[in-house]
């Protein structure tokens, strides 16, 4: 039985994989989509991605990954999102352990904190309150925040591209 093109391919990526030194399909799409964000915003190619568990694991498996340094006193088993390295020193990789689909994001972020696709606008940082229960008369205090999240002027999809993963083994 003859196998399709596609199933050549994926054979040929899950084998360099496995070796660890993948250089095909996912480095590519990495990189495209980084200058698409370059071509888009005129600011700067993409410097970050963020992905899931396993796409992360996907880029670990590269040549061009360089392994974050970890203090010796940081708890290692994040949670959440957190910095894991580095792709050919450009594009700061971070693992989020929340995401379940395979898909990562590869974005931009400038040099000033309006140069991003969305921008935190904080009006007053933390507003405290003191108040008194009505029923017990016990003492409370009240902590509030103003702020606004806002798209950038010329549009935040411009600073961002998702990729999705497909046909990988389970």
């Amino acid at each position: 039985m003859k196998k399709s093109k596609k199933q050549t391919k994926f054979e040929y990526v899950m084998k360099e994989f496995k070796e660890g030194k993948l250089k095909s399909s996912s480095g590519r799409k990495v990189t495209s989509r980084a200058q698409a964000i370059a071509i888009n915003t005129r600011r700067g190619s993409g410097n970050w991605i963020v992905g899931d568990p396993y796409s992360v694991a996907i880029f670990e498996s590269m040549a061009a990954f360089t392994i974050a340094p970890v203090p010796g006193n940081v708890n290692t088993a994040a949670v959440g999102i957190s910095r894991i390295g580095s792709l050919d020193g450009r594009l700061s990789v971070y693992r989020d352990t929340f995401q379940t689909s395979n898909q990562f994001i590869v974005g931009y972020k400038g040099p000033s904190e309006y140069d991003t696709g969305v921008i935190y606008l904080p009006y007053i940082q933390l507003l405290a309150s003191r108040a008194t229960f009505e029923n017990s008369f016990h003492p409370t205090i009240g902590l509030m925040s103003r702020y606004g999240i806002h798209d950038h002027l010329f549009g935040s999809k411009n600073y961002y591209q998702k990729v999705s993963l497909t046909n990988l083994p389970a």
